[in-house]
This record gives C-alpha cells, structure tokens and sequence, in this order.
C-alpha cells in the first residue's frame, strides 16, 4: 500500500507542472495587455512601453513563466494589478467561506444522498424506488437559481428563519454563521444530493446481483448485513469517486451561489478578477483550485488503498 500510494504522489508532480504551464499560458495568451491596463486608456505608447519592461512583460514568454514558476513554489502569487495586495493574502481570505460552502454541502448531499440512493437499490422497482428517483431527478435537474429564490422566498423572506444574503465568519458568532450558510448549502446541495443519490442507487443495486452477495445470502447472513458488510463495502470505490471529484468541482463551481447570497469568497474573487482583468488573481486563484483538485484526488487513492484488498497487500 506504501508504494502504491508514493507512485500515486509522484504522479502529481509533472500533473502540478502541466497546470502551472497552462494557468500560465491561458493567462498571457488571452490576448490582453496587463500594462495597458495598469496604465490607463490614456496612456500613450511609451508610458506603456515603459510599464512592460518595468513588470517583465518585455521578456521572452518562457524566461517570464519560470521566474513565474519560480516565485509560485515559494509561495508568492504576484500582487494584484489594481489592488496592489499580494494575491496570497486575498486568497487566503476568501477561501474561507469557499471551503466552508463546499464543506457543508458535501456533508448535506452525502448524509442524504447516499442513504437516498441506498434504499431506493434495496427497494428497486417499488414505490419507494420511484419516490425517491424522482426527488432526485427533480433536485438534479432544477437551476441553482430557482432552487436559491425559491428557498429565500419561502424560509427567508415569509417567514424569518434565515438571513438573505452576508457571511458570518464562525470564530465571530457560529450560530449566525450556521443560519448564514443553511439557505446557500441546500441551494448547492439539491443538485449534488440528487447526484449521490443516482449514483449510490447505481452501484449498490450491481452489486446486490453480484455473486458473494447470493452467496451471502444463502450463508444466512442477514439483510442488514448483506448491504452494509457486502454491497455498500464494495459500492463505495465509485461513491467515493464521485464525491472527491464533486469537492474539487464546488470550489471552482460557487460562482452563481455566491452572487446569489453575497458570500465573499473565491467564486467572487475571480469574477471581480475577470471583470477587471486583473490577471495575478485569476492565475493564483485557477492555480490553488487545481492544486487542491490534485490533492483531494490523492485522499481519494488513499481511501481505496484502505478498501481495496488488492492493493493493501
């Protein structure tokens, strides 16, 4: 298993540099000019010229994206063209609230999806099944922002249980903090709910056809036993899957719930960044999104190192 899991962190290190290569390139080719905008419209050709060769971007493209390279492995991301603050410290700001969404709506959408998607297989082709799948279809196939209108309308603004809009951090007062976040976390979470949901009816009914469970069965083992010792065990490699992809998926994916309810976070940043061209930002921003992508997919070979008998041995 220790070298399974070394090979598996080895892997990323030319994964980490191809991201690097192409947040860079995707950046610099896109076609504007940072010391343009830095300058102003009134600026003329000199001053701009000026400008570039000051920030390097005179410099050929490789010689500016290893001295890129360079600064990012320690640590430093560049300032923000029109905010001058270091791109490390906004992020470190505004992650925050991004990884406290995407935290709470996965445990949401797991705690009920899963359970959703288990009971639906066991009851496979009955009412329940059909209930349930149906739930499902709905939560997956509605848009974020009717889900998030509709619960504002009838849990915030009739009624007065949770706030509209803000984030309070949970160091300042956690009760608010929680009511803050309850109405943007089932926003995300019907979608991401309906989907464990669909893809935990799907593996737990192939493994309930499969041969060890009749076996089992037929051993004498109980139902209860049956589905959590032999079906779900080995139904949980593609519902991990998926719920490692759809973690990394909800940091670069909270752009319209944090618009929605006015959560400072990463998904605004950026698209304050892209607005205003602001490149450092949305370079550091695409870089530490990819990079956390990369490292939960490394816990997600960790746990099927755990699960898999193959590879602990």
């Amino acid at each position: 298993m220790i070298s399974f899991l070394l090979r598996r962190a080895l892997a990323t290190v030319p994964v980490i540099a191809i991201v690097m290569l192409a947040v860079f390139l995707v950046v610099h080719l896109g076609g504007s000019d940072p010391a343009r905008i830095i300058a102003g419209d009134s600026a003329g050709a000199a001053e701009v010229e000026t400008l570039r060769e000051a920030l390097g971007l005179n410099r050929p493209l490789p010689i500016q994206f290893l001295d890129w390279a360079g600064n990012t492995l320690r640590g430093d991301l560049g300032s923000s063209l029109f905010y001058g603050t270091p791109v490390v410290d906004m992020i470190s700001v505004r992650i925050g609230p991004t990884i406290a969404l995407a935290i709470g709506t996965l445990l949401f959408a797991v705690v009920l999806g899963v359970p959703m998607g288990t009971f639906a297989a066991v009851t496979a082709g009955r009412w329940p099944d059909k209930l349930l799948m149906g739930v499902a279809s709905i939560g997956f196939s509605l848009p974020i922002f009717i889900v998030a209108y509709t619960l504002v309308y009838w849990l915030a603004l009739v009624p007065g249980w949770f706030p509209v809009q803000g984030f309070t951090p949970p160091q300042t007062d956690f009760g608010q903090f929680l009511r803050g976040m309850t109405l943007p976390i089932i926003t995300l979470g019907a979608f991401y709910m309906s989907l464990f949901a669909r893809v935990s009816r799907a593996a737990v009914l192939d493994m309930l056809k499969e041969d060890f469970v009749r076996t089992a069965r037929a051993k004498g083992a109980t139902p209860l036993r049956v589905l959590t010792a032999h079906a779900l065990r080995c139904a949980a490699v593609p519902i991990i899957t998926i719920i490692g992809s759809s973690f990394a998926g909800l940091l670069g994916g909270v752009v319209v719930t944090e618009t929605l309810f006015n959560i400072p976070g990463l998904g605004r940043l950026v698209t304050e960044a892209i607005l205003k061209r602001d490149f450092p930002i949305i370079q550091g921003v695409i870089l530490v999104t990819a990079l956390i992508y990369i490292f939960v997919n490394m816990v997600v070979d960790m746990i099927y190192a755990l699960l898999d008998p193959r590879i602990r041995q």
